[in-house]
């Protein structure tokens, strides 16, 4: 059908049916509906701008500003801030670097394990040292930028006061590189600290959901996405310093709690009294449930009321 028969249809049709199409379309369709006329974007923008999403780097707060201060920004009802595992600081040592964290035996290793298993790395070759340390050095230049000028705890305090109709918040875990890049093996030789990014970025999320509710923000419910904490017999013994105070302070904020792919909900039972609902997503197809004491959690994002 061309542009003409769509403005046609569009003219011809009820608002109330419009709106009925936009909802039965996926995403990309009513990308292509909303180019078709004025009419039909007004229509199709609470579902273009429904969800968001942002990255944690200078370009992506650069964008969230820029959004923030647009017109479509109230049709926001979801947020999804992705968040890298932070790399140590002292890659920005090359001494300590070359000596402690990747060493020139380990990156022989990694060329003999290339030849041996045939792996796979930029343009089939291994990259040279020095190429490896350049990309690794910028991404952690820029990471210890952001956190040394609170940018990130800036940017999102007042994106959450701009947003009069967010709900919900999705604060997502990732590598500091996208999956199959060429630097994504390296980061498996200790360049990470897990454990110091979870503690940071909940603690600037905190903070911001704290800031931005002086202000009125209503917000019902966070979900938390690939937190995965390393194993210990103990929780509290473990964690009772600074991730546990960060993580409680957090829920304090909120009612319900979405967990996708984490591996700590046991220990959540302690804060209990100040939550309503715990939802839980795994990669199994089939539904699981587990109780604790006051309530109980469903798996697969189904929740019940505790």
């Amino acid at each position: 059908m061309n542009s003409i028969h769509h403005v046609t249809l569009s003219n011809a049709l009820p608002t109330e049916i419009l709106y009925d199409i936009r909802d039965l379309l996926q995403m990309q369709e009513i990308k292509e509906l909303s180019r078709v006329n004025k009419q039909l974007r007004q229509i199709c923008l609470p579902s273009l701008f429904q969800h968001v999403e942002f990255r944690f780097s200078k370009s992506g707060f650069e964008e969230l500003s820029d959004f923030t201060e647009s017109d479509v920004c109230h049709y926001t009802t979801s947020f999804t801030y992705v968040v890298p595992l932070l790399l140590k600081p002292e890659i920005l040592d090359f001494d300590y670097y070359t000596s402690h964290i990747f060493t020139f035996q380990t990156y022989r290793y990694v060329e003999e394990a290339k030849e041996i298993y045939d792996l796979k790395y930029h343009d089939g070759e291994c990259p040279p040292y020095m190429v490896i340390y350049d990309r690794l050095r910028t991404m952690c230049e820029e990471q210890r930028s952001i956190i040394d000028s609170d940018l990130d705890l800036t940017v999102l305090s007042s994106a959450l006061q701009k947003l009069p109709k967010i709900r919900e918040l999705k604060v997502d875990f990732c590598q500091p590189v996208e999956k199959k890049d060429w630097l994504e093996p390296y980061l498996d030789l200790d360049m990470t600290m897990p454990e110091r990014s979870y503690g940071h970025h909940l603690q600037v999320v905190s903070n911001a959901i704290r800031v931005a509710s002086y202000t009125g923000l209503a917000l019902h419910t966070i979900c938390l996405s690939q937190l995965q904490l390393p194993y210990h017999h103990s929780w509290q013994q473990q964690y009772s310093g600074s991730l546990l105070k960060v993580l409680g302070e957090l829920l304090e904020h909120i009612k319900h709690l979405r967990l996708d792919r984490c591996n700590f909900i046991l220990e959540l039972s302690q804060f209990g009294p100040t939550l309503h609902r715990i939802g839980m997503k795994y990669l199994a197809e089939k539904h699981s449930s587990v109780s604790y004491g006051y309530g109980q959690v469903v798996s697969k994002f189904d929740s019940v009321q505790l």
